[in-house]
């Protein structure tokens, strides 16, 4: 599968538009009353929201491979194998978190929208987890 033909014509014309756009206002602003932070502000802008648009472009992309086709029902039951083949001691109650939930957005959604994987809920880690961890076991019976 291919690229679509004008889709790096596309994107060199909205760049260059949106740097017109930055030109043209910093050429509206007396010289005396711009400082170079407000100028790079514009920019920063400008590259703040390239950034974003990239990340849901990003974020798209993640969405065709075959580990985010898996349906989240599925998926939350492979995490819940995950966690159980995890588990350890009281230190390690949450050392799965990292291999669940920050493989991507689709994985981290599915992991904190599934209760049971929250519903054994870990004291020693301290109110503010135990907390959380409350929150997203949702209505699933938890134990301490």
């Amino acid at each position: 599968m291919r690229a679509l033909p004008r889709s790096a014509q596309y994107w060199s014309d909205a760049v260059q538009t949106r740097i017109a756009l930055v030109d043209d206002v910093v050429r509206q602003v007396p010289p005396s009353s711009l400082t170079d932070t407000a100028a790079f502000d514009l920019v920063d802008g400008e590259m703040g929201a390239i950034r974003r648009a990239l990340r849901a472009i990003g974020t798209r992309r993640n969405a065709l491979t075959p580990t985010c086709r898996i349906p989240t029902e599925i998926l939350g039951e492979i995490f819940l194998l995950y966690q159980q083949a995890s588990a350890g001691s009281y230190n390690t109650a949450l050392r799965w978190v990292p291999g669940v939930a920050h493989v991507c957005r689709h994985w981290r959604a599915v992991a904190l929208d599934y209760p049971r994987l929250w519903s054994h809920v870990t004291l020693h880690l301290g109110r503010e987890w135990a907390t959380r961890m409350l929150a997203l076991s949702k209505s699933s019976p938890i134990t301490i």
